[in-house]
């Protein structure tokens, strides 16, 4: 039967709607709260870690894993130590990153302690999912531009299979006047639209998002 101590237990360091021998598996043993989110949670996958000895502290001195990695993930490019640059001692360079880790360093903003930090570029199409909003919106152009070939393509085999005979259609300008314009032609003009908004999509996302790394920190031991 548990008792009013282990109750604080639960309350104070554990996820409500957890049974408490669940919550014991998950928490070693009680720390800090997360300077971060304030929380006193963790978990094998989100463990609560040190980063730094100089911060006395205890509200300073342990912060989420996942919550460090995303703060310092958001954080802009910085300038590499030639030295420090990454353990293949390749040059870095924004324009053509090698798919590998490097070994960057951060420090505290408070005691200046050093974090060993392994930093990566992160893929484009997952920086692009990872943005709920942008993703729908290129899901939806790859879907417009599919239709297009599909109506392109369809166009072209009724006119020259089942029909033997291009299909004409109406276009009318202001002023009353009017050109006739083939079906598959305008099919084929907006596929060539859809392929050039594609491409010019594709090279801007990847320069927005040329910068964009993952970064993950070591606990300091």
């Amino acid at each position: 039967m548990p008792t009013s101590e282990d109750s604080v237990t639960n309350k104070e360091t554990c996820m409500p709607g957890i049974h408490l021998e669940q919550q014991k598996e998950m928490v070693e043993h009680k720390k800090g709260r997360c300077w971060c989110c304030w929380e006193t949670c963790e978990t094998r996958e989100n463990a609560l870690i040190r980063v730094c000895h100089g911060c006395k502290d205890p509200d300073l001195q342990f912060i989420h894993q996942q919550c460090i990695d995303a703060y310092l993930s958001k954080l802009p490019p910085r300038e590499h130590d030639p030295v420090d640059l990454n353990m293949n001692n390749q040059h870095w360079d924004l324009n053509h990153v090698p798919r590998q880790e490097r070994v960057v360093r951060f420090s505290c903003s408070r005691c200046k302690d050093a974090y060993t930090v392994y930093e990566k570029p992160v893929a484009l199409i997952t920086a692009v999912m990872h943005d709920a909003y942008l993703s729908r919106a290129v899901l939806l152009l790859l879907l417009s531009t599919s239709v297009v070939f599909l109506s392109c393509s369809y166009s072209w085999y009724y006119e020259t299979f089942v029909v033997p005979q291009k299909l004409i259609f109406d276009v009318w300008l202001p002023f009353g006047r009017s050109f006739q314009l083939g079906l598959t032609f305008f099919a084929g003009l907006m596929l060539c639209l859809c392929y050039f908004l594609c491409v010019f999509t594709y090279y801007l996302l990847k320069d927005f998002f040329k910068s964009e790394v993952s970064r993950h920190v070591r606990a300091s031991v």
